[in-house]
């Protein structure tokens, strides 16, 4: 079997970075197989009832059946050492269980076992079913940030994925995004694992679109094609029902349009914790044409640092404040884009609603500190 030396370290780089976020009671091993009349090697390692597949095209055929458990650790070391732009042959010695690895004159040779038994039955995941195309992978992860990690709240803990918009909230900020027209993702309707997606993220970084379908037993299959490598991820998704968002989101009245930097620049500077964990409040009050972002102290009492920001596009109606959390509004900005529009509501008590922050793709609602 030849396979480039660079798609290699690609897939051996996966395989490791998956077994860093696994329970290491399974140990380190991966599954390789190769039918020789297929072109396709296939690399699959299972983690904690998730399994992780990674398939690549091969220019010719191996020459033999491949079906093999190998240590994803010493193939990694090994494939560091091979070059990029060369092949890297392996070949099985049936008679010692071996498998020789060798680049030009670069060799080594590892001890495999049989596959047969090594995984649970349910494993075995591997769907041969058309994908429904998704094109905003970058969103899912965006949206992954504001999810709860509240177990206890397992509905929460995951990113709610349908036709039509791409939701997360843990109670105290929702993030909901549209989703892309061009997408065909039916009527199905999914909570992925918050964890699935970190994982994801981790193993392929930024890619330009996913593959979701859903399978029988509550389980669901994600595919991203990136760098000549087909990886699928076979997950249980959260069988559990999401909040109706339209419900909870209030009607808004008033609003004006804000640049993200000067805005993030001063939460940023206002709200510079002294200790990792520190919990500090932003207090942003609107009038005249400016913005002022105040820091209130540990605790919520008195305040510290403050900042202006003038806003051009301010009707001068607007006067109004609102105490946020910094670790709530910090990476709520981060996603914007550099332009957007900052809505608010008062309701009959002269008390302030949630605030919302809206661009074309997008709208956050946070909810306000008691202060």
């Amino acid at each position: 079997m030849k396979i480039k030396g660079k798609i290699l370290k690609n897939i051996t780089r996966k395989l490791t970075t998956v077994v860093r976020n696994r329970d290491y009671s399974i140990g380190a091993n991966f599954v390789l197989k190769v039918f020789e009349e297929s072109k396709i090697a296939t690399f699959f390692i299972f983690n904690n009832g998730d399994s992780y597949t990674f398939e690549v095209g091969l220019d010719e055929d191996s020459g033999e059946d491949i079906n093999i458990v190998l240590d994803s650790k010493d193939i990694d070391y090994i494939a560091r050492k091979m070059k990029d732009d060369e092949d890297v042959i392996l070949e099985l010695d049936k008679n010692k269980d071996k498998l020789h690895v060798h680049q030009g004159n670069k060799k080594a040779e590892l001890q495999y076992m049989k596959p047969d038994g090594y995984y649970p039955e349910e494993a075995n995941f591997h769907t041969n079913n058309e994908f429904s195309i998704y094109k905003d992978l970058g969103k899912v992860y965006d949206a992954v940030n504001f999810a709860s990690q509240d177990e206890a709240k397992p509905h929460l803990c995951g990113v709610h994925i349908n036709n039509k918009k791409i939701e997360a909230t843990d109670g105290h900020f929702l993030y909901c995004a549209k989703t892309a027209e061009e997408n065909n993702l039916h009527e199905d309707t999914f909570i992925v694992p918050a964890k699935v997606i970190d994982n994801i993220e981790k193993i392929m970084g930024k890619s330009d679109w996913m593959g979701l379908i859903n399978e029988n037993n509550n389980r669901a299959c994600i595919a991203i094609d990136s760098a000549g490598i087909l990886t699928k991820i076979n997950f249980k998704f959260i069988n559990s029902k999401f909040p109706p968002t339209d419900q909870v989101i209030p009607k808004y009245e008033k609003s004006f349009n804000i640049e993200k930097d000067k805005l993030f620049q001063a939460v940023d500077y206002v709200g510079k914790k002294e200790r990792e964990q520190d919990t500090c409040g932003i207090k942003i009050t609107c009038k005249q044409g400016k913005i002022k972002v105040e820091k209130i102290n540990d605790g919520f009492q008195g305040v510290a640092l403050e900042q202006y920001i003038n806003v051009d596009e301010m009707p001068e109606s607007v006067d109004f404040s609102i105490a946020l959390s910094r670790d709530i509004l910090e990476p709520s900005l981060r996603v914007m884009k550099n332009k957007f529009e900052l809505k608010y509501k008062e309701n009959e008590q002269n008390t302030k609603s949630a605030l919302m922050l809206e661009d074309e793709e997008k709208q956050i609602v946070i909810m306000p500190l008691n202060v």
